[in-house]
């Protein structure tokens, strides 16, 4: 073998060896990183359930919004071929009803409709969404579907009309 033959040998055997190893030092990285990952990825159930409260605790405030807030409330409604502005004031007292169980809302449309010109049935209180049914003296079924969004809502009925409002401000 000359000695450029033995140079190139030489080389090749160093050039395999070296690509061998960094290969090897490869591997070796990566079952270290793998070793260091997997001390971050063990799972600690108590800090886990932990986690789970907290978050749970922090979304529930959010799911229960108020569907109304006490204050001014400006409007139209549309209905019967035309449109007429609507203002009211809503007391605390009454935002607190609109914004409870079935009970508490049967009772504010109660309050607002008296059973005498109306009889209030069927309340259903689905999130921010009320949906009640009344019987006025004409006789007609009417169901009445509201979507509260704190300082807004917007109603529709069978009968065609509809309602907007939103929130101003305090009580005039």
């Amino acid at each position: 073998m000359s000695r450029k033959q033995t140079y190139k040998w030489v080389t090749r055997v160093h050039d395999i060896k070296w690509r061998f190893r960094s290969h090897e030092r490869d591997t070796v990285s990566l079952c270290d990183n793998l070793r260091k990952a997997s001390f971050f990825m063990r799972t600690n159930h108590h800090q886990s359930l932990l986690l789970i409260c907290v978050f749970a605790c922090v979304a529930m405030p959010t799911h229960a919004a108020d569907r109304m807030r006490a204050g001014q409330w400006d409007g139209t409604w549309t209905g019967a071929g035309g449109t007429r502005p609507t203002s009211s004031c809503v007391a605390q007292g009454d935002a607190d009803a609109m914004n409870g169980d079935v009970k508490s809302v049967r009772a504010y449309l109660e309050k607002i409709i008296p059973p005498s010109i109306c009889n209030v049935t069927d309340i259903k209180v689905i999130g921010s969404q009320i949906i009640y049914t009344s019987v006025c003296t004409g006789g007609k079924e009417n169901v009445i579907t509201t979507n509260y969004h704190g300082d807004s809502f917007e109603s529709v009925d069978t009968n065609g009309a509809k309602s907007v409002a939103k929130r101003v401000g305090a009580c005039k």
